[in-house]
């Protein structure tokens, strides 16, 4: 095996008695890696094969011989010819090893938990029942366990070599993409050239023009019709939507490259999942992802570590799901503008793919338990922190001040109300509402249409969005949240506050150009920080952060309290029309709920009853 600039290559000497025959001193062979564990395995077996072959055309040559001389092939014909199917059989290996892999993967497994069942019931047999045996058991358990562990390393080198070879193969995949459109974009050129060379008046370069594409022309790329017509079509969706839906997009155009509509093919939609199991979950959250180009994507799902290199989590299935559903919406709605396939035809080209055994499933978020908001309201923000007001990093520092600001209310507000987090920070003075009843409640909806742009002049209305039309609601205020002083946050008499937001600390930036990314970033630094203290410790955990107070408030009316679902679905604002309520809703609608009947569904909630201790919010 040797090492050149384009990757590794195997070569192998041809036996002498057989050079003069064939012709051929050596054979060599690209091992299409640069991957030095990829190439050995791959050398390995071209080696064996290579001199596997060797021996059969000696047989062959010795059968030939022997063979009178007829009509038939001489035995130099016949050796040469079968010396190349077998070189071409050999060099077929390189990445079709990767289902033998996960077949040997099995195997091993199926041994080391064999392994393990023999070892139980030795000890049953033997240990359990005649101590004189214990010396002979104790033999048999450290050689089966040295068995076990011998397996596990050889299962756990298998698995990563497999990665290895995954993520090698799609980004070969992906660069030769990446030329084939660059060689289509020459072209194109070239055929731009010839045209006005063949046609110098402008008039015959415009009517060559236009034909250029076999009457095609007019279909355009992906990114064009992204650029003019579905964003405009996306113009209806709500901010976040409209941002997620866009990336999808953004990120398949990225792997598959831009090209036009009609173009596009299954293998195209198989490339795209294959990459998008080797992103990292963390991929769109900073604002030069979708800069970068997807080999470095896939690379920084890699990070080095205490000297060791360590995955990061990928995307999960749900994720990689609702990536496909998206570009496939995108093409339903540009066939309905540009009739290049039907619908049947795009509904088979993004069909379902079968993803890999490794791809994450969907993780579920935690509930915040009694004993873990106990510790919570605990802590420094409202036990008592340092100063200065405004600054917030400090807050996770003991001390003499308790500021009773968005920091101080959110979590509680969360817990009492099931509102998202945006949902609260962006609320305004002219949300909190008195019906005919007089019962208090706030208004959860989306401001008026006003020009807002960050850098100028603010209007008179605070921007205000919602994730999804069922985010329109009116939600009770907890009596709790009353007893609080909740009511005292909104200026309720003077009108010219009304479109103002009762937390004017949070300020409107982020890539998601929302009031709560800050204020979502702090908490969990603050939650890390204070957990690497005996007292503190567990308040910060994977799936258990501010969208878990939400989750708590759902989980804990329905379960404890027996509230049905699509009583809450209307109180938190979750869509009726998901397959879960399908089964349950209801003839009359419980959209049309009144105010003071889901006041007594929230005013159930009694968190102190359940264990939670907030004597110090009193």
């Amino acid at each position: 095996m040797e090492r050149r600039l384009t990757g590794f290559f195997f070569r192998v000497r041809v036996p002498s008695d057989l050079t003069s025959k064939l012709g051929i001193r050596e054979i060599r062979r690209a091992l299409e890696t640069s991957v030095p564990s990829i190439a050995m395995v791959r050398c390995a077996e071209l080696y064996l094969k290579a001199h596997q072959a060797f021996e059969r055309i000696r047989r062959m040559i010795k059968e030939s011989e022997a063979v009178s001389e007829g009509g038939e092939a001489s035995s130099e014909e016949v050796s040469y010819e079968r010396l190349s199917e077998m070189l071409h059989e050999m060099i077929q290996i390189n990445t079709d090893n990767i289902e033998s892999f996960h077949s040997q993967i099995e195997s091993l497994t199926l041994r080391a938990k064999l392994a393990e069942l023999k070892l139980e019931k030795f000890k049953l047999d033997h240990l359990e029942k005649d101590s004189t045996h214990y010396a002979m058991a104790t033999n048999v358990i450290d050689n089966a366990s040295a068995l076990i562990e011998q397996l596990d390393t050889t299962v756990t080198n298998q698995e990563v070599r497999i990665d290895e070879m995954d993520r090698e193969a799609t980004n070969n995949e992906i660069q030769r993409r990446h030329i084939d459109n660059e060689i289509a974009q020459k072209e194109k050129e070239l055929e731009l050239r010839e045209v006005v060379i063949e046609n110098p008046t402008a008039a015959d370069v415009i009517l060559k023009l236009k034909n250029l594409d076999s009457g095609n022309s007019r279909i355009p790329t992906a990114q064009e019709y992204l650029d003019k017509n579905y964003s405009v079509e996306l113009a209806s969706q709500k901010s976040e939507s409209r941002r997620h839906i866009s990336h999808h997009i953004m990120l398949f155009i990225k792997i598959c490259g831009d090209r036009k509509l009609n173009h596009y093919k299954r293998e195209d939609v198989f490339l795209y999942v294959r990459t998008l199991e080797q992103i990292h979950n963390k991929f769109g959250k900073s604002a030069g992802d979708f800069d970068k180009p997807v080999s470095k994507i896939i690379k920084e799902g890699t990070i080095i570590k205490n000297g060791e290199k360590i995955r990061l989590p990928t995307l999960s299935e749900k994720t990689i799901k609702a990536h496909r559903v998206d570009v496939q919406a995108f093409f339903k709605s540009a066939i309905a503008n540009y009739p290049f396939a039907t619908k049947d035809e795009i509904s088979t080209i993004f069909a379902h793919v079968k993803l890999g055994p490794k791809t994450p499933k969907a993780a579920e978020r935690k509930v915040w338990e009694p004993e873990a908001l106990t510790k919570l309201f605990q802590t420094p923000i409202w036990t008592g922190c340092v100063g200065p007001e405004n600054r917030y990093v400090k807050r996770k520092i003991a001390g003499k001040y308790i500021f009773r600001d968005s920091y101080w209310w959110l979590p509680i507000m969360a817990l009492h109300t099931g509102a998202r987090l945006e949902e609260l920070a962006q609320l305004q003075n002219g949300d909190l509402k008195q019906d005919e009843k007089g019962i208090w409640y706030i208004e959860i909806s989306e401001a008026e249409k006003q020009v807002f742009k960050r850098g100028s002049v603010e209007s008179d209305v605070d921007p205000k969005s919602l994730k999804t039309e069922s985010s329109n609601r009116e939600v009770p205020v907890h009596q709790f949240l009353i007893d609080l002083g909740f009511l005292d946050l909104f200026n309720k008499t003077d009108k010219r506050m009304s479109g103002k937001r009762i937390f004017q600390e949070l300020s409107y930036k982020g890539q998601q150009s929302s009031y709560s990314q800050l204020y979502s970033q702090h908490f969990g630094e603050y939650r890390k920080y204070l957990s690497e203290q005996p007292k503190f410790a567990g308040l910060y955990q994977r799936w258990m952060d501010f969208h878990s107070f939400r989750t708590t408030f759902i989980t804990i009316l329905h379960h404890t309290y027996d509230v049905e679902l699509i009583k809450i679905a209307r109180i938190v604002g979750h869509d009726l029309s998901e397959p879960v309520f399908k089964n349950i809703r209801q003839t009359t609608s419980y959209s049309k709920a009144k105010v003071s009947d889901m006041k007594k569904i929230i005013d159930k909630l009694n968190y102190e009853s359940l264990g939670v201790d907030f004597s110090t919010l009193k």
